[in-house]
């Protein structure tokens, strides 16, 4: 019993040795600090006061690795530090070289012999078609194909939503498909949607068209898929917006009218797109 009112009181003695080495909490003024940040160092006493000066300092409660340390003040730990952040860095550059995603690029290569065919049937039908590379996610869903029998691509489409901000992807669809017909089954499928589907406006965005971003080419549902990408540009398969008051948020293709969304920020200087930088596919004369 003794021995455990001594271990006690050496526990207790050890404690607010902690507390005066720490002092007042910088946050609140008043309770005695407890913990230190590891990033701003700043001294808190409680739970309320860590996420409060989190919040006013922007701090994120991480010790910053790289942080500058003078020499004076360079210790044994701050080296070990050092020595694990390099062992850290070349073990991310190993797992990349691993990474059988991260080898996967289009740059100064041949595309494979089927998409060179899905590419140039689609520039006979008045369709431009680009692609990306491997690790990127439209391409992973992306499964359009050309049948070789009928010479008809088999769409992958996506659809946009903007009344609830939903998506649905097809899979495969015949060009010949009449707009509407490929559009009608998501809008029936919900009972509960009171939308007419005659008075829905469909748009593509518009890509890799320099000086055409924020812009859309405008969709008819009387016509086949084919019809309606027919002079448009695509970058691995069509995207078509679903709207029922397009309102002024859908600029189309050569106006010079652009709306900017709520809080965007300010557009840049124009510079090379993305696909100018990484999408450099050789292309063959046939």
């Amino acid at each position: 019993m003794l021995k455990a009112n001594m271990l006690e009181l050496a526990e207790n003695e050890s404690k607010s040795e902690i507390l005066s080495k720490l002092g007042i909490c910088e946050q609140c003024d008043k309770g005695e600090a407890k913990y230190t940040c590891p990033q701003c160092e700043m001294k808190t006493c409680c739970l309320n006061c860590v996420n409060q000066h989190k919040k006013e300092r922007s701090c994120f409660g991480v010790r910053v690795k790289t942080a500058y340390i003078p020499k004076t003040e360079f210790t044994d730990l701050d080296l070990l530090s050092d020595y694990r952040l390099l062992e850290e860095a070349s073990c991310s550059i190993d797992k990349c070289r691993r990474d059988d995603t991260k080898r996967h690029t289009r740059m100064n290569t041949k595309l494979p012999p089927h998409l060179q065919q899905l590419r140039k049937a689609a520039a006979n039908k008045g369709t431009i078609l680009h692609f990306l590379p491997r690790n990127f996610s439209r391409n992973k869903v992306n499964s359009t194909i050309l049948d070789n029998k009928t010479k008809e691509i088999l769409w992958t489409i996506q659809w946009k939503f903007n009344w609830d901000g939903s998506e649905k992807t097809d899979s495969r669809i015949p060009e010949g498909t009449l707009l509407r017909n490929a559009l009608e089954p998501h809008i029936t499928s919900t009972p509960t949607l009171n939308i007419d589907l005659e008075k829905l406006h469909v748009f593509l965005p518009v890509e890799y068209v320099e000086g055409q971003s924020n812009r859309f080419y405008p969709m008819d549902l009387s016509k086949t898929i084919e019809e309606n990408l027919k002079e448009t540009t695509i970058v691995e398969h069509p995207i078509f917006h679903v709207v029922d008051d397009p309102k002024n948020l859908f600029p189309l293709y050569g106006s010079n009218k652009v709306v900017k969304q709520q809080n965007e920020p300010p557009e840049k200087k124009s510079k090379m797109s993305f696909f100018e930088l990484s999408d450099g596919e050789i292309n063959d004369s046939d």
